[in-house]
C-alpha cells in the first residue's frame, strides 16, 4: 500500500528512462531493503518503507517519481517475507495445515514472531501434535530444538536483514543505516542495538545474553551434548564463539544451564536408542524424534 500521510512529501527526483526501463523489467532479487527499510536498487534508493497496517505489511514511499513502482515494491516485500518461512509460508499455508488446528497454531506463531520462537511458548502445543499433522511437521523444514524452533531459511543473512527492516520500521525502532547480521552481535554502544528488548531480538532469530546476541542455532549448537558435559570444557570455546571473557562466559553458560549433571538414566532397554522404553517414548514421557538436534 502507497504511504498516504498527511505529512509533506519529500521531494523526489525525476529518474532516468534507463532507469525506469530497468525498474520495469527487474526481478525481486535485485531489489535491497536495508535495515532501516530504505528499499535500493543498484545503489540507488528507490523507496522507504513506513509502518503499515500490519508488520507484515509496511507502506511503500516512493523517492522517485514513478506511481507504478510501489505496486511492484509490495510485491517484493511480499517475496521476501515468503521467503523467511519456506515451506510455512502463507502460500502453502492450506497444503500444510490440512492435518489439523494444532499445525495450524504452530504455523501462526511462527509467523507473528517472524520464523522462530522460544521453545518454551510452544512445547505443549508440539508435543500434542500426532498423525498426520506430526508427518507433516517432520517432512518440513522446521526445527526443533531444545531451546528454541525456529525454520532455517529466516536465519541466513538476508532473511535476517528482511527481519529487522520489518521490525524497525513496523516499531519505529533506530537501528544502524548499515547492519550486518551476523552469528554473535556485541551489543555496544557502536553497534547500536543494545537498545532492542530480548523480545525483539526474539523476532530477529536471535537470543539476548547480557552484552551479546547470539542467534538461536548457534545456540542449539552449544547446546548439543557433543559440546561438552562439564563447565570447565565450556569456557573456552564459549569464549571464543561469543568473543567474550571468562566471567562472561560464565554467566553465558549459567542462563544455558551449562555445566548441570546429566539426569540419571534406569538400566538399558533391548532398544538400540538409548533412554528408550518399549512403548518408543523416551523416559521423560515425550517423543524423542521430535526434537532435533
Amino acid at each position: 500500500m502507497q504511504d498516504s500521510s498527511n505529512k509533506l512529501p519529500l521531494k523526489k527526483s525525476k529518474p532516468s528512462a534507463e532507469l525506469l526501463g530497468r525498474l520495469a523489467d527487474a526481478p525481486s532479487t535485485q531489489f535491497l531493503i536495508s535495515a532501516r527499510g530504505e528499499v535500493q536498487f543498484n545503489d540507488t534508493i528507490v523507496a522507504s518503507l513506513v509502518p503499515g497496517a500490519s508488520l507484515f505489511r509496511p507502506n511503500v514511499r516512493l523517492q522517485i517519481q514513478a506511481p507504478s513502482l510501489a505496486e511492484q515494491i509490495e510485491r517484493v516485500i511480499r517475496e521476501k517475507v515468503a521467503c523467511l518461512f519456506g515451506d510455512f509460508s502463507v502460500q502453502e499455508s492450506a497444503t500444510l495445515n490440512r492435518g489439523g488446528a494444532l499445525l495450524a497454531d504452530l504455523s501462526q506463531r511462527l509467523h507473528e514472531n517472524l520464523g522462530s520462537l522460544r521453545l518454551q511458548h510452544v512445547q505443549g502445543l508440539v508435543k500434542a501434535i500426532r498423525g498426520q499433522e506430526l508427518s507433516r511437521m517432520k517432512a518440513s523444514s522446521l526445527v526443533l530444538g531444545r531451546r528454541h524452533v525456529y525454520l532455517p531459511e529466516s536465519l541466513n543473512p538476508s532473511a535476517v536483514l528482511t527481519r529487522l527492516a520489518l521490525l524497525s520500521v513496523h516499531k519505529k525502532i533506530i537501528v544502524p543505516e548499515h547492519c550486518k547480521p551476523a552469528q554473535v552481535l556485541i551489543l555496544d554502544q557502536q553497534s547500536g542495538l543494545s537498545h532492542l528488548s530480548g523480545t525483539d531480538f526474539e523476532r530477529l532469530g536471535y537470543e539476548r545474553f547480557a552484552g551479546r546476541a547470539l542467534r538461536v542455532d548457534i545456540v542449539e549448537r552449544v547446546l548439543h551434548p557433543t559440546f561438552g558435559q562439564k563447565l570447565p570444557s565450556h569456557l573456552p570455546s564459549l569464549m571464543h564463539m561469543f568473543r567474550c571473557s571468562e566471567d562472561e562466559a560464565k554467566l553465558i553458560a549459567k542462563q544455558l544451564k551449562l555445566g548441570k549433571a546429566p539426569e540419571k538414566r534406569g538400566p538399558k532397554t533391548n532398544h538400540s536408542d538409548e533412554g528408550r522404553t518399549r512403548s518408543g517414548r523416551n523416559r521423560s514421557g515425550g517423543r524423542k524424534s521430535l526434537f532435533r538436534s
